[in-house]
Parts: structure tokens; C-alpha cells; sequence
């Protein structure tokens, strides 16, 4: 019984690598390019919520970060991920 209710926990901490994942290679594609976070979670077809989370852990990972830049898909200068410069 106790590994039941296990399960769901297990299934979505590896959604949430895969839309690690997912974030991080869409904004290595498109570097130096950036998407807004709103638009980024339009392009994923994903929650804004569940995208916002999933940047964060791949900002703590050091992979990405937030920096204002004008979105690539909406135009609007807010909050963006961009891929963080090596060094």
C-alpha cells in the first residue's frame, strides 16, 4: 500500500526532469534569442506554473537564468530565460 502512494510522487519528479529538459534545450536552440516565461510555457504547451518550477531548477542547476530581455515570441522587455554564459 505504501508503495502506491509512492507512485504519483515518483511519475512527477520525472515530468518535471523532462520539462527541465525540454526548457533547457529550447533555449539553447534559440540562443541568443529568449522567450518570456509566459511565452516559453505557450511554446511547451505546458502550464505557465509547472514552467516557471521547472526554470528554477534549471537556474539553481546553473544551466539557465532570468535576465530582462525582450521576449522573442511576444516582443514585451520583461523577465526571460536565456542560457548563462560559460566562465
Amino acid at each position: 500500500m505504501g508503495e502506491k502512494a509512492r507512485q504519483p510522487e515518483t511519475r512527477q519528479v520525472s515530468g518535471d526532469a523532462a520539462l527541465v529538459e525540454r526548457i533547457d534545450a529550447i533555449t539553447k536552440a534559440h540562443h541568443p534569442f529568449a522567450y518570456c516565461l509566459s511565452c516559453l510555457a505557450k511554446v511547451l504547451m505546458t502550464p505557465e506554473r509547472s514552467v516557471r518550477e521547472a526554470a528554477q531548477i534549471a537556474i539553481l542547476r546553473d544551466h539557465l537564468r532570468v535576465e530582462r530581455r525582450t521576449c522573442y515570441q511576444c516582443g514585451r522587455s520583461d523577465e526571460a530565460i536565456t542560457v548563462k554564459p560559460r566562465g
